[in-house]
């Protein structure tokens, strides 16, 4: 029985030396394992919402001109309803603001188009993904706005 123990020592040294090898790797690669980046999935979401509201004739002229006979309301009703779409296509997991603002002012200094009060102290600490296009004309009627988005996580 003496002489069967150095057989099992040696098959427990194998054991323990692949096992620990297997930890080494295991450990490396998920130290290398890329994590999901959601700066990636906002900002891919925010040009396609971007590029929609630009090909879209409905809410082009929501954004071009808000007062339109076939479009009434005001940019406040504008920028819900974008608000509205945008948030279909983002998760339920973001807050969305769309902001239409006027390229420049009458002084020519570009106006500022930013969160509100009550929008900044619902993003709080958060990271505010911002992105922004130039919606120019219409065959109709040329009144250049921009468009921005606003998104952050809600929790």
């Amino acid at each position: 029985m003496i002489e069967n123990k150095k057989g099992w020592i040696k098959i427990l040294e194998a054991f323990l030396g692949i096992m620990l090898i297997m930890g080494v790797l295991l450990y490396a690669y998920q130290k290398n394992q890329q994590t999901f980046d959601i700066s990636d999935y906002v900002y891919e979401s925010e040009s396609r919402i971007l590029d929609n509201i630009a090909l879209n004739d409905v809410m082009r002229l929501k954004v071009l001109d808000p007062n339109d006979a076939l479009n009434p309301g005001s940019v406040a009703v504008a920028e819900t309803y974008l608000t509205d779409y945008a948030q279909t296509i983002l998760s339920s997991n973001f807050q969305v603001v769309v902001r239409i603002c006027e390229l420049t002012s009458e002084a020519g200094v570009p106006p500022s188009c930013f969160l509100t009060s009550e929008q900044k102290i619902d993003a709080g600490e958060k990271e505010v993904f911002v992105q922004e296009r130039i919606i120019s004309s219409t065959y109709a009627k040329y009144n250049p706005r921009k468009v921005k988005i606003f998104v952050w996580t809600k929790a």
